[in-house]
């Protein structure tokens, strides 16, 4: 298994599930053992797919199969996009809850709900299996797997999402920016 590899993935065959796989799609994927890849499906979640026979677990579908469309490595997306916040990386990797508070403001910035909408429409670049759980409040349990979005020119993780949306995690002032003139219709 190669989690250093993400690939665009197409599936071919029956659609099934409303929130499952479709005739067509091309899907974000890793590899999870050697018979199995982790697909961020429909429902915008990652689940277990075969690699040989995507299909449901019920057998309600024949299933189909995959086309590889792209691989790409993650120290590559990493030479091509900016982080908004000089921690993200450090979020998913090393970074400790007394350093992360430094990062953390007491007010929220303008337009909050905005900003979160745009994080969450960003475009899934790369998952991970891994969990991660919250370092403020261990009794918040947690965020979730790790998940990478981009937009082109930034990328982001799902743990930044998390403190940004429950604790006021500091983004850059070049993101901000960004993000309020796309917001207002400006190109950047």
């Amino acid at each position: 298994m190669n989690k250093e590899v993400w690939y665009k993935i197409k599936y071919i065959g029956e659609s099934f599930g409303v929130d499952e796989l479709t005739n067509g799609k091309v899907y974000c994927a890793i590899e999870d053992g050697d018979d199995m890849y982790r697909v961020v499906d429909d429902s915008d979640e990652d689940y277990l797919y075969d690699k040989i026979n995507p299909r449901p677990t019920d057998d309600s579908s024949k299933g189909g199969k995959w086309e590889i469309v792209d691989t790409l490595k993650c120290k590559e997306l990493d030479k091509k996009l900016k982080y908004i916040s000089e921690i993200d990386y450090e979020l998913n990797e090393t970074i400790t809850a007394e350093k992360l508070k430094n990062y953390i403001s007491e007010v929220p910035v303008a337009d909050k709900s905005k900003i979160v909408e745009y994080l969450y429409k960003g475009k899934i670049a790369l998952m991970r299996s891994n969990v991660r759980n919250d370092i403020i409040d261990s009794e918040a349990g947690t965020i979730g797997a790790e998940i990478w979005r981009m937009d082109g020119t930034y990328k982001w993780s799902s743990s930044l999402i998390y403190y940004f949306v429950n604790y006021n995690l500091k983004l850059s002032d070049e993101f901000l920016d960004y993000i309020n003139n796309k917001l207002e219709g400006k190109s950047s």
